[in-house]
């Protein structure tokens, strides 16, 4: 599975998990040293803050034979 489908296939596994109306966006964000790091923003409906999850890291465990329900449940 390459990165995308795994982000994709993430983003639905969390999804699945989370309550009815909780948004997930996919982000690309800009850090100050010009890096590119992809993220997801978990967006509740009645919150005005998101905690940003890196996905590198978790490409890396899926990669190194962590499976799709333990990076879920390290994510939530």
């Amino acid at each position: 599975m390459n990165d995308s489908s795994f982000f994709s296939v993430l983003t639905s596994a969390l999804s699945a998990r989370l309550e009815p109306g909780t948004k997930i966006i996919h982000e690309t964000i800009l850090k100050n040293n010009g890096i590119r790091l992809d993220s997801i923003l978990v967006l509740a409906e009645d919150l005005s803050y998101a905690p940003v999850i890196y996905l590198d890291p978790l490409y890396a465990h899926y990669k190194a034979g962590s499976s799709m329900e333990e990076i879920c449940h390290s994510v939530l």
